[in-house]
C-alpha cells in the first residue's frame, strides 16, 4: 500500500509542479492597443506633405490633355524647325502654305489641349500649383506673339526667306520653353511624359 501511496503522492507533485511551470507571469491580457496621446490640433510636416502630394496628383482626364498638349506641342517645334530649313525654298507659295497651316493647326491643338488641362485643374490644384502656372501662361502668350509673327511673315509675296528662318527660331525657342514650363508642371502633378 504504502507503494501505492507513494506513486500517488508522486503523481500529485509531478501535476501541481507542472501546473506551476505553465503559468504565464502577471500582466494584464487585453487585445486593445495601448491609449493614444489626445489630439493636440498640429498637424505634422509629413502629413502635411502627403496630403499636399494627394491634393495636386493629376487625373486620368487631366493626364490625357497633358499628353495631347505635349504631343501638339512636339509637333509645333518639329513644324519650326522645318521652317528654319527651307532655305531659298521659302520662296515656294504652294510649300510655305502647307507649312503655314500645319503649323497653325498644331497650334491651335497646342492651345486647345493646354486650355483643357488648365481648366479642369481643381481649386485646391490651381492655389497650390500657381508658382507653376503663372511661368506656363506666360511662356504661352510668347509662343502665341511668335506664331502671329511668324504667320505674318508667311504671308504670299511677303515671305524673305532669312527673315522666316529668324521668326521659325524665335517660335521653337518660345515652344521649347513652353514646353519645359509643361513639363515642370506635369512633374509637379505626378505626370510622366513621354
Amino acid at each position: 500500500m504504502t507503494r501505492y501511496r507513494h506513486i500517488t503522492v508522486g503523481f500529485a507533485l509531478l501535476t501541481v509542479t507542472a501546473g506551476a511551470l505553465c503559468q504565464l507571469p502577471d500582466r494584464p491580457h487585453t487585445d486593445k492597443p495601448p491609449a493614444e496621446p489626445p489630439p493636440s490640433g498640429v498637424v505634422s510636416p509629413e502629413l502635411e506633405t502627403f496630403g499636399r502630394i494627394i491634393a495636386i496628383q493629376a487625373s486620368l482626364e487631366q493626364i490625357g490633355y497633358f499628353n495631347s498638349a505635349i504631343a501638339s506641342t512636339d509637333l509645333a517645334l518639329q513644324e519650326s524647325r522645318e521652317l528654319q530649313r527651307l532655305g531659298t525654298a521659302a520662296t515656294d507659295i504652294g510649300l510655305v502654305n502647307g507649312l503655314s497651316l500645319r503649323l497653325r493647326d498644331s497650334l491651335d491643338d497646342t492651345e486647345h489641349y493646354n486650355g483643357r488641362f488648365l481648366a479642369s485643374f481643381t481649386k485646391v490644384q490651381d492655389t497650390e500649383l500657381k508658382k507653376l502656372i503663372k511661368p506656363l501662361r506666360k511662356s504661352y502668350s510668347q509662343v502665341s506673339r511668335e506664331a502671329r509673327n511668324v504667320q505674318q511673315l508667311m504671308e504670299p509675296g511677303k515671305i524673305v526667306p532669312e527673315q522666316l528662318a529668324t521668326g521659325a527660331a524665335n517660335l521653337e525657342k518660345a515652344l521649347s520653353d513652353f514646353r519645359t514650363d509643361q513639363i515642370r508642371l506635369g512633374r509637379e502633378m505626378g505626370i510622366q511624359s513621354k
